[in-house]
């Protein structure tokens, strides 16, 4: 753990803001292959990405507390990337879609893995004069185990979610982030829809749900999480937010209940640019969750807060703060882990071409189980240099740091190591073809 957290800390110092993902691929300068030759002014954009790499890395896996039955390994490898992605802007109503696959040869094993795959789309846009709505699905494959993070609901968001720093990985970063092999599948699905009352008020509902199918010998996961809510401004920069949530999770074809959280907001959520020129922009609400665990009600706070910041013509940077809770798969038992994260990407380019982005993530999370409770810390670092070589053609160099920590093994089935770390480097070509402008 303390290896990562220097690898973090020297990272953090320039590296200060929150990914998020991009509803709109990034205008190149070059036409399409197809198309009318003019990217500025086209309103449906396809594009093909491939990236071909290879590097070293070095594992050191622990199986108990204190290092006890750890092990390192050091391996060469090789990834063969394919990602395709749609943009259409309409009238009243934009629309994305994306896929991508990775496949991996490690030198250690001697065989191509399987690939992973991923792909989602969103939708979202007006409803007749006064009514909004917002489609999600994703799915994706992958032959590994990855310890997820607590992620931020859709709604949980303050008025402007942060910008994206374009700090987008070469592959899939369940391959960087694996800590098992076994197999997992999954799919999220979310629809909102809001509509105007008045001049100031919005009322919103939406539902939520996520399913992981695991590998034989691991409970699978589903969840629902409707939620309705009343927003009403305050003034040109806040809004007061009342809503209710209800988020309802089980292990299937489990002998565990179905776990149940009563997630209730009532607060203000405030976002403003703090410049003149909206160059740097701050956000953040608050609100409060309601479990019961072995007949007792506790209330935890959550939220989250943002502060985002341009500079020069191609940097962006920020950071984002998020408190909340999440039932993750994997376990021997579901339990809510709740969890305070802060993450972090910055991106831009050194001069002309020559781009330069990372990303940095901490947390600390927490559950009980059976009266007893464990902690465990998870660190992930990344940082990349893009060097154009020519039309379509570029070579980058990239580093990555992924560790996790458990205090115990309490709650940890057998094929999950108490404690991970793994540093590596890549090198390779991207291929980017602009298919339709």
């Amino acid at each position: 753990m303390k290896h990562g957290l220097v690898v973090l800390a020297a990272a953090a110092l320039w590296c200060i803001a929150a990914p998020a993902a991009a509803q709109v691929i990034r205008t190149r300068p070059a036409p399409g292959i197809f198309g009318s030759g003019d990217p500025s002014k086209s309103r449906t954009q396809i594009d093909f990405i491939s990236f071909l790499g290879a590097g070293y890395e070095t594992t050191t896996l622990a199986v108990d507390e204190g290092r006890l039955g750890s092990a390192d390994s050091d391996s060469g490898f090789g990834n063969l990337v394919f990602r395709g992605r749609l943009a259409h802007q309409g009238h009243k109503t934009t629309f994305g879609a994306d896929a991508g696959a990775t496949t991996s040869y490690y030198s250690g094993t001697g065989a191509m893995s399987p690939f992973n795959l991923s792909g989602g789309a969103h939708a979202n846009g007006s409803l007749g004069r006064r009514g909004t709505f917002a489609l999600r699905q994703s799915f994706y494959y992958s032959p590994y185990y990855v310890l997820d993070a607590v992620v931020s609901d859709p709604l949980d968001s303050a008025l402007t979610p942060p910008e994206s720093g374009g700090a987008e990985s070469s592959l899939d970063p369940r391959v960087d982030l694996r800590s098992a092999r076994r197999s997992t599948k999954g799919f999220s699905s979310f629809a909102s829809a809001g509509r105007q009352i008045g001049q100031r008020g919005s009322l919103f509902v939406s539902y939520g749900m996520n399913y992981t199918d695991s590998a034989p010998g691991v409970y699978d996961v589903i969840s629902h999480a409707p939620r309705a809510g009343y927003r009403v401004k305050l003034g040109r920069w806040s809004s007061l937010v009342a809503n209710y949530g209800l988020r309802l999770t089980e292990y299937r074809d489990s002998p565990f209940d179905r776990l149940g959280s009563h997630d209730v907001g009532l607060g203000v959520a405030y976002d403003r640019p703090l410049s003149a020129w909206r160059r740097t922009t701050v956000g953040f609400n608050v609100g409060t969750t309601f479990v019961r665990s072995g007949g007792v009600l506790s209330a935890n706070l959550t939220g989250n807060a943002h502060l985002n910041r341009r500079f020069g013509r191609t940097w962006i940077t920020g950071v984002n703060y998020l408190r909340g809770q999440q039932v993750l798969e994997g376990f021997a038992a579901p339990f809510f882990t709740f969890s305070d994260t802060i993450a972090g990407s910055a991106s831009g380019r050194l001069f002309r071409e020559l781009g330069l982005s990372g990303r940095a993530s901490y947390s600390h999370n927490r559950f009980t189980l059976g009266g007893l409770t464990n902690v465990f810390d998870t660190v992930a670092v990344s940082s990349r240099l893009h060097v154009p070589i020519m039309w379509a053609l570029a070579a980058y160099v990239e580093g990555y740091y992924s560790e996790h920590d458990f205090q115990s093994r309490l709650g940890l089935i057998e094929f999950i190591p108490t404690s991970m770390n793994r540093f590596g480097t890549r090198a390779g070509l991207t291929v980017s073809v602009p298919v339709l402008r």
